[in-house]
């Protein structure tokens, strides 16, 4: 040893600039210069990604309605490549026979009201009621 090999001189934090979330990635590093390359050493430890929101929602299916209730038929899987899915939240939107779709905010503008505080408000504006409790059954998680 020459005294160059002591401790760490250049460490590099991979800031996951091109890494997925919530995935277990493993390194392989080798130096390289003018006359060629080293062997591989592979990093035996875990290097985990943190969880991410979920990329996407498969829209539900609707069920047959009777007139004072509908529901809502989750039939795709659900998607936890980003990690888990804690609740599911679901936009209910009293709308007057004038009023388009496409002229109503965005979701993500919208108020998150409990159901309680919904069903008070429902009348008044758009709102989302939080529904993330029966979801699970609903999707035999």
């Amino acid at each position: 040893m020459d005294g160059r090999e002591s401790g760490t001189k250049h460490p590099f934090i991979w800031t996951g600039l091109y890494m997925s979330p919530n995935r277990n990635y493993t390194a392989t590093v080798w130096a390289e210069n003018g006359a060629g390359r080293s062997k591989p050493v592979v990093f035996s430890e875990q290097c985990v990604t943190n969880y991410a929101q979920p990329d996407t929602v498969d829209p539900p299916a609707s069920l047959p309605q009777n007139g004072t209730a509908f529901g809502l038929s989750f039939n795709g899987g659900l998607d936890e490549t980003n990690g888990p899915v804690a609740c599911y939240y679901v936009a209910v939107v009293p709308l007057s026979p004038d009023v388009a779709i496409e002229s109503l905010p965005p979701p993500d503008s919208l108020v998150v009201d409990t159901f309680v505080k919904a069903m008070n408000n429902n009348l008044q504006q758009e709102h989302i009621v939080q529904v993330g409790s029966a979801i699970p059954c609903l999707l035999d998680t």
